[in-house]
């Protein structure tokens, strides 16, 4: 097999969703009743101020090889 071209077979990548921030870019990190309506959660993170798609480790698998290093 050859390597995932989407992560050079490492099986994991920086963060593309949060740009290896962490941090929910919706809401900037500033979780429920930051730049908000008051009580109003933010949608996507769900008020954690996580990157949803990392969990705010920065780092996500690969959406090309699920993380195996190999297409």
């Amino acid at each position: 097999m050859s390597k995932c071209i989407g992560c050079d077979g490492k099986g994991k990548k920086p963060c593309d969703d949060c740009h290896s921030t962490g941090i929910c870019l919706y809401c900037m990190g500033m979780g429920p009743n930051g730049l908000r309506v008051e009580h109003e959660t933010c949608s996507y993170c769900h008020g954690s101020r996580k990157c949803p798609t990392c969990g705010g480790t920065k780092m996500r698998v690969c959406t090309w090889c699920n993380g195996t290093g190999e297409s």
